[in-house]
């Protein structure tokens, strides 16, 4: 009877038990969450200040209410001061979620200096106050090897197999680099000139397939261990797009191409570590569920980086091969 009865309780609090409701999100560890990215090609600064929420089911992106702070107070401390953020408006392109412009912080007449530390605070109500610090990458060297100077003029005069070839070296402290190639290019549409650009692959996505649908263009690489780099592209597919610009897309209309243009954009370790982590379960083939996430700012959440922007420009010479006056 005594053993019975102990079995009796004990499913009695194993079915109290069950009737306790149950949430796997566990509870709301309320702080505020803030993105920014500083840059050396703009001279504005923006900061976006946000507070973290809990959606009332489990999916977050079912929640519309725009959280969003206003009124808080957002300070930008560099070498040469600490400047004072103000609060601002501006339009949303993607209004499906959120019917509401942006609301941020913006800093005007501010380029990101290269190799500068910078350092955001932001403050608001009675949540905690946050900071987070960031080291622009210094500026790198980029140059055009000597032999693709005829490629890129006369590109019919070097074969499908002949590269054209950016060597540079990294600025200290980036971490990741993308390399883009564009053409820019002016063209006449309804009596008036327009400039236009085109970014050229770096290669063919599938192996066998020579067709500009299914290409590749400059996406993120990690540093080397020295730093140093080379954008490569094939003057195959540089003809091929100029070719299709030329006698497809223009076909019947005047054009001349005027220039080359490389880029370079160089991510600091917080903007690289943060893409590296977000993009970690990219993977076709994986049956990972779960979505790492990457933060930078103390007591907060969110991420402040920064990533520098510089360019090669060659200039195509007058009669260009591809030009059609």
């Amino acid at each position: 009877m005594i053993r019975s009865g102990l079995v009796s309780i004990a499913l009695l609090l194993g079915f109290s038990c069950c009737n306790q409701p149950f949430d796997p999100r566990g509870t709301l560890d309320q702080r505020l969450v803030v993105f920014s990215i500083l840059s050396t090609d703009r001279s504005q600064q923006f900061v976006r200040v946000e507070r973290s929420y809990m959606p009332e089911d489990y999916n977050p992106l079912s929640a519309t209410s725009d959280p969003a702070i206003v009124g808080a107070t957002v300070t930008l401390r560099t070498a040469g001061g600490t400047f004072r953020l103000r609060d601002t408006t501006y339009s949303r392109a993607d209004t499906s979620r959120y019917d509401v412009p942006f609301t941020g912080y913006v800093l005007n007449s501010l380029k990101a200096d290269y190799g500068k530390y910078y350092t955001l605070s932001v403050s608001w109500a009675a949540y905690n106050p946050v900071t987070a610090s960031v080291q622009v990458p210094y500026k790198p060297s980029i140059s055009l090897e000597p032999a693709s100077y005829l490629t890129l003029d006369n590109p019919a005069a070097s074969d499908g197999e002949s590269r054209i070839l950016f060597p540079l070296s990294m600025g200290y402290n980036a971490k990741g680099i993308i390399s883009r190639l564009f053409v820019y290019y002016d063209v006449l549409k309804e009596g008036e000139w327009l400039e236009e650009r085109q970014e050229i692959p770096v290669s063919y996505r599938y192996s066998g397939i020579a067709d500009l649908d299914y290409v590749n263009f400059g996406s993120v690489t990690p540093r080397t261990s020295t730093g140093l780099a080379i954008g490569v592209y094939t003057n195959e597919l540089y003809k091929k797009m100029l070719a299709h610009l030329a006698y497809g897309t223009y076909e019947g209309t005047k054009i001349i191409f005027n220039r080359v243009v490389f880029v370079v954009i160089q991510l600091d370790p917080n903007l690289y570590d943060y893409y590296v982590t977000v993009h970690a379960n990219n993977d076709p083939h994986s049956i990972r569920l779960d979505e790492p996430s990457y933060s930078n700012v103390a007591r907060g959440l969110g991420l402040v980086g920064a990533y520098t922007v510089d360019s090669l420009v060659h200039i195509l010479p007058e009669g260009f091969t591809y030009d059609k006056y």
